[in-house]
């Protein structure tokens, strides 16, 4: 049975807004994360240890990244002054 775009398939993507790239920029930093967090918690040898690392990233992973660039921008402009 054919399908109704006969036969075409569309193999490449572009992005032709801005929010295009946004979506797909917001995409590809999940896809990240998601890697990053299963790493983690593999890494941990029991359960308990993989579920307080779930939650705790859960929580801390995204705000300690800001904290983190706040601190380093404030350690920043210290230096230049």
């Amino acid at each position: 049975m054919r399908s109704s775009n006969s036969g075409r398939h569309h193999t490449t993507r572009k992005i032709t807004t801005i929010l295009h790239g946004i979506v797909y920029a917001c995409r590809a930093g999940l896809g990240f994360a998601l890697v990053e967090n299963v790493g983690y918690i593999l890494m941990q040898p029991t359960l308990t240890g993989q579920i307080e690392v779930w939650m705790l990233r859960a929580f801390l992973a995204v705000p300690a990244r800001d904290v983190d660039r706040h601190d380093r921008r404030a350690r920043g402009a210290a230096t230049l002054r």
